[in-house]
């Protein structure tokens, strides 16, 4: 067994050498090369005649099924959406998972979602994998590209600042880094995995100003806006408590989300921002009251009514004549 192949550099004499022993190995005799990139050019006759086999990262990822046998085995009981929120966030990533029911095996926090439950084995494996073993320059990207969802190269070079990013993300993305490759049209879209994500935030928090982190999230909200990425954006403005441009979005795009049926979403926004912010945007208390109506028409109207008051106050005539209208239609 050859672990840890990925380190050799591609100008070593050794893929010459392996070469040479893969084709001398007697019947039966098998070798396992584990690396994190594809095999050295040196091996491609190998690969080619079929000595050679590749098992790659959609034959090695578990299933559902069998993540599901590992969570029966090592924490009997857990209920079926634990540990369907576990795979959705290990994404088939075996140690991942394993990590985090060995985690929770000692701070026996498994009952809390998922997202909240304790992931510090988690988070040291990467620091440790991924991290600590990557150049000041990969870090820095990885730091300042932590908040994006989705990103393309063009979104990374201009919150890293780095010319190069995109040649950076398609090597992490070669060499499974966590990276994977969602999309290649118009432009290739990147997504890190979702908990690397989760550690370069940590990362980011312990490491980077409070200024400097807020800027990022701000910028990476500004990215998922102008890709149409509106929720997104939201919950970035959210984070960075950037409530004016939250509730800004809000406005913008509640008529078209009530269009689609989605006015508990609206609720939910509008219910996030502060009081005095509310108090200040009227338009998002009566978007809030539109989501309402068809299902809650007294509460409904109560934000009618408030809404109706703030834009009086506010000589928004429009506003009151919407609101006034709304208000009966709840009645």
């Amino acid at each position: 067994v050859f672990d840890g192949y990925h380190v050799v550099p591609a100008s070593s004499q050794l893929h010459e050498v392996m070469r040479i022993a893969l084709e001398t190995l007697p019947p039966g005799g098998r070798v396992l090369i584990i690396s994190r990139g594809d095999p050295p050019a040196a091996l491609t006759r190998l690969r080619a005649n079929q000595s050679l086999c590749v098992i790659g990262w959609d034959e090695l990822r578990l299933t559902r099924e069998e993540a599901g046998a590992i969570v029966a085995r090592r924490r009997p009981g857990l209920a079926v959406e634990a540990v369907d929120a576990l795979y959705a966030r290990t994404q088939g990533w075996a140690a991942g998972l394993v990590l985090m029911l060995e985690q929770a095996k000692v701070s026996g926090a498994m009952a809390e979602p998922p997202g909240l439950a304790p992931r510090q084995l988690v988070f040291d494996y990467l620091a440790g994998e991924i991290f600590q073993k990557s150049d000041a320059r990969t870090q820095q990207f990885l730091l300042h590209t932590a908040y994006l969802p989705e990103m393309t190269t063009s979104m990374t070079r201009e919150l890293s600042g780095d010319a190069d990013s995109g040649e950076l993300l398609a090597d992490l993305n070669r060499n499974n880094y966590f990276v994977s490759l969602r999309d290649t049209h118009p432009e290739p879209v990147y997504q890190y995995h979702p908990m690397l994500r989760d550690f370069l935030q940590a990362r980011a928090a312990e490491t980077l100003p409070k200024d400097h982190r807020r800027e990022l999230q701000r910028a990476s909200a500004r990215q998922m806006e102008q890709a149409g990425r509106i929720e997104d954006a939201v919950a970035l403005y959210r984070e960075c408590h950037e409530w004016g441009e939250m509730a800004r979005l809000i406005e913008a795009h509640a008529a078209a989300l009530l269009d689609q049926g989605r006015g508990e979403t609206i609720a939910r926004w509008v219910e996030e921002l502060p009081a005095e912010v509310q108090a200040k945007r009227p338009w998002t208390i009566y978007w809030a009251a539109a989501s309402e109506a068809p299902l809650a028409p007294r509460e409904a109207r109560i934000r009618y009514e408030k809404a109706f008051e703030l834009f009086r106050a506010g000589a928004d005539g429009v506003g009151m004549v919407l609101a006034a209208s709304g208000a009966m239609f709840a009645i």
